[in-house]
């Protein structure tokens, strides 16, 4: 009976027939050379898009957007509310009274029915730069503003609490005619 710890039975191998036939460094040279392919392959690639086509194109005359605040159709609302709107966040806008709206304007110079213009203000907060002469209420309807007029040339503040409306100008105590300048939504 042959003993347990002889080997000598068994065929010879050899490192080769164990492994792969070819030698490690055989195999590190392809994995080199192939890890160098990628490389040059990817910064081709990569300086192939960053060389893209700057040619300009059919509309690069065209103007930049800038918002510069100037309210939108300014005009047309002029001519048909008797109101200047100059500029505003986008917060407050003008909107026809029989539509949903937060303020309520009523002045001698806007040439609506029952001398009216009205506005949604849709945001917790919110600013509108107008003019509107001779405002004499102010109104709101689930909002709170704060009103910036200018009464005999002075400047005057009057904050309208949610869901109140205000006398102004010729109605209040002080009898006077007053521009309406500013409005801005509080709450």
């Amino acid at each position: 009976m042959a003993d347990r710890d002889d080997f000598s039975a068994l065929p010879h191998l050899t490192d080769g027939d164990f492994f792969e036939s070819e030698p490690m460094t055989s195999r590190l040279r392809r994995w080199l050379l192939a890890a160098v392919a990628v490389t040059a392959l990817t910064t081709v690639a990569t300086s192939t898009l960053a060389s893209a086509d700057t040619t300009p194109t059919e509309n690069s005359a065209a103007p930049f957007a800038i918002e510069d605040g100037t309210y939108p159709d300014a005009a047309a609302i002029l001519a048909a509310t008797g109101a200047t709107l100059i500029r505003g966040d986008g917060h407050i806008t003008y909107t026809p009274c029989e539509s949903a709206h937060q303020i309520a304007v009523w002045a001698r110079s806007i040439t609506l029915p029952v001398h009216r213009i009205c506005f949604a203000a849709t945001s917790p907060t919110g600013y509108l730069a107008l003019n509107v002469t001779d405002a004499f209420r102010i109104e709101t309807a689930g909002r709170a503003i704060n009103a910036s007029l200018s009464t005999n040339g002075e400047p005057q503040s009057v904050d309208v609490p949610m869901d109140t409306a205000v006398a102004v100008g010729e109605s209040a105590s002080t009898s006077n005619r007053s521009i309406l300048l500013e409005l801005h939504v509080t709450s």
